[in-house]
């Protein structure tokens, strides 16, 4: 059956006024039935070439593929650890194992976080040292970066290194004004606690901040009114975590709003090579030389592993042995089960959204 090039959700006015036109030889007719025909059938409507069904499937196949690699991860980790702490005989190592898990959860502040030093650093100077000092905290900062390279744990550990107390508050992308209640609910709460514990301040974390941000002038005056004063009204500061920075109007961007940004990039090769030994004493695997590893991490030009991908790679790993060695870290990286996130695409659009960031 030839499908006709319409619409399922509706025509424009521009489509109404052309179908009108030539509704009297009774095309228009013909295009309502042959729209009816494929309504009356979900076959029909998903039709598609053959090589396009192909490359849907091949696609499919793969993303279930990474969906049961995660999630037999997933499992057998779980399956490690309630076997660990339910079982009645625990051996010496078990015990020493589980006791440095529940050590590594309780690491707060910058403690949780490998590497990145210079962005630590800035952090420090933009947020930390301000509060510590008894200085007015910054209204908003903004935190940007890939995703996966670890925003959302940096605004977090930048809150408990000040010794904040936290909000976070999830966006709803299609009732931002319910999200704006949520941010006033939460900052009349910041600053009761703030009268109740002695001076006290909050950080409010918003993720994905760019989804919440409105369009309709009144609400986003709201919001950005909020943004700039919340220090002084409600005694709290809020922390954006944002993957598009372009996608959000120039006030909210502007320096009058969030006049300190946090420029979070992949992770560089001291950083990965930090994150890794880390995350092998915390998981008490056997130190490895890391040179030949970060040589195959850093192989492609303007391709990175984010930090969440470096962690999937050494988990998978642990899978696969119990006490892996170099050879076996590169092996996991080299089969390519779990491939760098970060293209050379989305490493350019980071560079660009960088520079216009520093614009501001």
């Amino acid at each position: 059956m030839k499908i006709s090039p319409i619409y399922k959700f509706g025509f424009s006015k521009q489509q109404i006024t052309y179908t009108s036109s030539i509704n009297k030889n009774g095309y228009f007719d013909t295009l309502k039935k042959e729209r009816q025909a494929l309504l009356d059938s979900l076959d029909e409507i998903l039709v598609l070439p053959y090589e396009e069904i192909e490359n849907h499937q091949q696609k499919t196949e793969k993303s279930i593929q990474k969906f049961d690699l995660y999630r037999n991860l997933f499992e057998q980790r779980q399956a490690e650890i309630l076997n660990g702490f339910n079982s009645n005989g625990t051996t010496k190592l078990q015990q020493e194992y589980f006791q440095k898990i529940k050590q590594n959860s309780n690491q707060t502040g910058f403690k949780r976080i490998s590497g990145y030093d210079e962005v630590k650093e800035r952090v420090h100077e933009n947020f930390v040292n301000l509060i510590k000092l008894g200085y007015d905290a910054p209204n908003a900062i903004m935190f940007y970066g890939p995703s996966g390279c670890g925003k959302s744990t940096f605004a977090i550990a930048a809150a408990e290194e000040a010794g904040c107390l936290i909000e976070t508050i999830e966006p709803d992308p299609f009732n931002p004004t319910s999200t704006i209640r949520e941010i006033f609910k939460k900052a009349n709460k910041a600053k009761e606690n703030y009268e109740k514990q002695n001076g006290k301040k909050t950080v409010l974390i918003i993720d994905d901040a760019e989804t919440i941000c409105p369009d309709d002038e009144n609400s986003k005056e709201i919001l950005i009114d909020f943004l700039q004063n919340c220090e002084k009204n409600y005694k709290c500061s809020v922390f954006l975590t944002v993957n598009n920075p372009k996608d959000m109007d120039v006030e909210y961007v502007s320096t009058y709003t969030t006049k300190r940004k946090i420029i979070i990039p992949p992770a560089n090769r001291d950083s990965a090579d930090q994150i890794i030994k880390d995350y092998l004493r915390k998981n008490n695997k056997p130190p490895v030389e890391t040179k030949e590893i970060l040589d195959e991490l850093f192989s492609k030009k303007d391709t990175f592993y984010s930090n969440q991908d470096i962690f999937n790679i050494l988990d998978l790993t642990f899978l696969k042995t119990e006490n892996p060695q170099k050879d076996d870290y590169i092996e996991t990286i080299k089969e390519n089960q779990i491939p760098p996130s970060i293209t050379p695409k989305h490493y350019n659009k980071f560079k660009r959204d960088e520079s216009f960031l520093n614009m501001f």
